[in-house]
């Protein structure tokens, strides 16, 4: 996963984030489906 600099300052970033829908889905999906994008190496959440 591709990393830029976050403004002037030194965190890197991912250029893909990774968002919530709203929806409804269960504590160990959502959990899994983080865990999934952080291996992913996404570290941009929001």
């Amino acid at each position: 996963m591709r990393q830029v600099r976050l403004g002037r300052t030194d965190p890197q970033i991912s250029v893909t984030a990774f968002g919530g829908d709203g929806s409804a889905a269960g504590l160990q999906e959502s959990a899994d489906a983080i865990h999934r994008a952080l291996e992913l190496g996404i570290t941009l959440f929001g």
